[in-house]
């Protein structure tokens, strides 16, 4: 057993949890050693870490340099992006665990700077592919356009994890404890299929959006009248519990949530729970389809504001934002399930299988022809929003207090005509 062989075994066993635990005592068992043995290798956890996090970095820079080089080549900064995009998911549709960890370590905000500065010191800057050949230029004009670059840069980078995590975790009927290898057809029409995405978007014609007065549509989404729309049955007592049960989800995550947890948020004993909920499976399952049925009843009011289906999806994405951004908990919540690939129990997968078609009409009943004709695609193109909208949302820091709706435009934009709609 090699120090290599240590590493690579540890990140297929810490990855099918999505690394909620490193144990050494897993590590050890799967390699069919004792845990003695592993600190012949690496004299703490913390060692092996470190160790990981160098693999990966070795392994990502080596597989992307020689198409690194290309791009710094070429003028043309879209065409630089599709470049890096390409080799980018090949690498992590050939390598799912190095996708998985990667993933985790942005989820739990990997310093940017720890990585530029690790990737550098290996031979690639990332921030040179988006400077463009000429004389500085500080107006602000050109800030504006550099701001607008960075978060179309982010965009592009939100949908290619989306469209992986399908790749691995949907499409290919993959979990986190038997991803199948893929085939080199399968690779290519991945990486084919997600450059297509990333330049076009969902291909609407951007004439059509250009002329939407966004401050009109805006003012339209009065979150508190949502909000006030509590599925019928629903109390003040429902809502305190259902709160208790979302907040304990937000912090410990649908999995690790348990009713002791619920209990002591409300002061009750857990026994009195009982008398809301079967067990742990049902007070999950409730708490979704309560988050469920508001979104669902505001899919019907939001047609009803605009006749204009690039106008209707529009406010469906402002609709999101500003409900997930009031109900902070919810967004946690909802980041757990997008985040977390273990599986929860065959109840809830049942309950949530019912419910997220359902969450996803806010989108996929817009009389788009795009969505109209997607037949079984429909709801990956819903995902695709939430999962953006979400990712835009959790890195603003200022979301608790506000949406920043410049951010969302050029959201929206980006999902409507891919990179192909902007002159950059």
């Amino acid at each position: 057993m090699t120090n290599n062989d240590v590493i690579k075994t540890a990140f297929k066993v810490w990855g099918r949890e999505f690394y909620q635990t490193t144990s050494l005592s897993s590590l050890a068992k799967a390699l069919g050693v004792s845990k003695t043995a592993l600190y012949r290798h690496f004299k703490d956890k913390n060692a092996l870490l470190i160790a990981m996090n160098d693999h990966f970095i070795d392994e990502y820079t080596a597989f992307i340099m020689e198409d690194y080089k290309k791009a710094l080549e070429c003028p043309d900064l879209k065409k630089r992006c599709y470049i890096m995009i390409r080799v980018m998911c090949e690498y992590y549709g050939r390598n799912p665990d190095s996708f998985i960890y990667a993933m985790f370590q942005i989820i739990h905000k990997w310093p940017m700077e720890d990585i530029s500065g690790q990737m550098m010191s290996r031979g690639i800057d990332f921030s040179a592919l988006s400077r463009v050949n000429c004389k500085p230029d500080k107006s602000e004009k050109a800030v504006q356009n550099a701001e607008q670059l960075l978060l179309l840069i982010q965009f592009t980078m939100i949908s290619m994890n989306f469209r992986v995590a399908e790749f691995h975790h949907c499409d290919r009927k993959g979990n986190l404890t038997d991803i199948p290898v893929a085939t080199e057809e399968e690779i290519q029409i991945l990486v084919d299929d997600v450059e297509k995405h990333l330049r076009y978007g969902l291909g609407i014609n951007m004439t059509n959006t250009e002329n939407l007065d966004f401050l009109k549509l805006e003012k339209m989404i009065n979150v508190k009248s949502f909000n006030d729309l509590s599925p019928a049955g629903t109390d003040t007592a429902d809502e305190k519990l259902f709160k208790a049960v979302s907040e304990s989800v937000a912090e410990a995550g649908p999995w690790n949530t348990s009713m002791e947890m619920v209990a002591r948020r409300l002061g009750f004993a857990k026994s009195s729970l009982y008398a809301h909920f079967r067990d742990k499976q049902d007070m999950l399952g409730k708490l979704f389809f309560l988050e469920a049925s508001r979104i669902i009843k505001c899919s019907n009011i939001l047609s009803g504001l605009s006749a204009v289906p690039e106008e209707q999806l529009y406010l469906a994405m402002c609709y999101l934002a500003e409900y997930l951004r009031s109900r902070h908990d919810i967004l946690i919540a909802l980041n757990w399930i997008r985040t977390r690939l273990p599986e929860p129990g065959p109840d809830l997968i049942n309950e949530m299988r019912l419910i997220l078609p359902e969450i996803y009409r806010i989108i996929t009943d817009i009389d788009m022809p795009v969505i109209k004709e997607a037949g079984d695609k429909k709801n990956p193109i819903a995902r695709w929003i939430y999962f953006s909208v979400m990712n835009v949302l959790l890195r603003q820091p200022d979301s608790i207090n506000g949406v920043n709706y410049k951010n969302f435009r050029l959201l929206y934009k980006y999902i409507c005509g891919g990179l192909e709609g902007f002159n950059i």
